[in-house]
């Protein structure tokens, strides 16, 4: 028992996901998409899984059902960021995208250097810089008239949001964005209708994340055992919220707990019905 709460208090866990508190976003889904088997850099291959987790192309047929199970538990997670991301407005232009940065980080494997340089994500071959935009916005691309190759990205990741459920993802190389500030009547800024025209020259690619079906397809993922992994996901947070009532004497709902050790007993009473709900769910994927 001792394991489990050391864990918990480790990982942070509210409900499936945190995004509000997590700050290793990136490094989170980078594991869970090398742990799928996208360990590359093709990031046009790996927002298509998102949108169709379950399609039998990214589902490998060896391996146990436990395997089978993780693998799919690794798929969940991801898109439980994407749901949290979505449900509390934090793929939002007017956050600055909060979190898009880190969640395409991940996404490519890459790191975020803090130089708050025009770089924002570097890969092994790459470098973007990326930005969130509500769908009628312009992009400035002036400074790339002016800045030294090596200065700015090789790559802008742009991504609109088109509405709560959908954002649609621009992949540009730059030099194709140079080029315009060069012509005739060089331009300071583009827009949706300028990306899109170049997203199918080179290694450019556009692609739209639709996230209207992601609560269905986390239930179609899991299937027989949603519930058992739900029930534990609920009890984590439970114990959670348990356990800094017992460090700060203030209850989920703000009021001052009773006593330190009612507090500590209910948080010793919420880690054993983790225990037997992890048995439970072991037992479930072990059949």
């Amino acid at each position: 028992m001792e394991d489990i709460i050391k864990k918990i208090l480790k990982e942070n866990f509210s409900g499936w996901v945190n995004v509000k508190s997590d700050m290793e976003i990136d490094q989170r889904i980078n594991r869970m998409m090398v742990g799928l088997g996208f360990g590359d850099e093709n990031l046009d291959k790996k927002l298509r899984f998102l949108t169709q987790p379950g399609h039998p192309r990214y589902n490998k047929p060896s391996g146990s059902f436990s395997e089978k199970i993780q693998r799919r538990i690794s798929a969940i997670l991801v898109l439980q960021y994407l749901r949290e991301l979505r449900n509390e407005g934090l793929f939002d232009p007017s956050m600055s995208g909060f979190l898009f940065e880190p969640f395409m980080a991940g996404l490519l494997g890459g790191t975020m250097p803090r130089d708050y340089s025009k770089i924002d994500i570097v890969t092994k071959n790459k470098s973007y810089q990326c930005k969130l935009y509500g769908q009628d916005s312009d992009i400035s691309i002036k400074d790339l008239h002016n800045l030294r190759e090596g200065d700015y990205p090789t790559t802008l990741l742009v991504g609109y949001k088109l509405s709560n459920s959908s954002v649609e993802v621009y992949s540009i190389e730059t030099h194709y964005l140079r080029q315009l500030t060069y012509r005739g009547n060089p331009r300071q800024t583009v827009n949706r209708a300028v990306l899109s025209g170049l997203s199918n020259k080179g290694s450019n690619f556009s692609f739209t994340i639709n996230l209207s079906q992601l609560d269905n397809q986390i239930i179609e993922l899991l299937g027989g055992v949603y519930n058992d992994v739900e029930n534990i996901w609920e009890a984590v947070s439970k114990l959670h919220y348990n356990l800094e009532t017992m460090f700060t004497g203030i209850t989920e709902e703000g009021e001052v707990s009773d006593s330190i050790e009612t507090s500590a007993n209910n948080a010793q009473i919420q880690a054993k019905n983790i225990d037997d709900l992890v048995s439970q769910f072991i037992k479930g994927v072990s059949e």
